[in-house]
């Protein structure tokens, strides 16, 4: 979500380091509470995960 709102014309939001991400994020909204908390949490929620791995029963 905060990356999004960071670049929201890119279509990857690929996030190398989050502390980084949100010292930017800081820095252009001027404080925390400025943050487009609305699209963040619509991001969030439209988030999918990868499948979760199976594990082999060795029992």
């Amino acid at each position: 979500g905060i990356a999004r709102a960071m670049a929201p014309e890119d279509a990857m939001h690929r996030i190398d380091d989050v502390f980084d991400l949100i010292k930017k994020a800081v820095a252009k909204y001027a404080d925390m509470e400025n943050l487009p908390y609305t699209e963040i949490v619509k991001e969030i929620a439209r988030y999918q995960g990868r499948p979760r791995r199976r594990t082999v029963d060795n029992g």
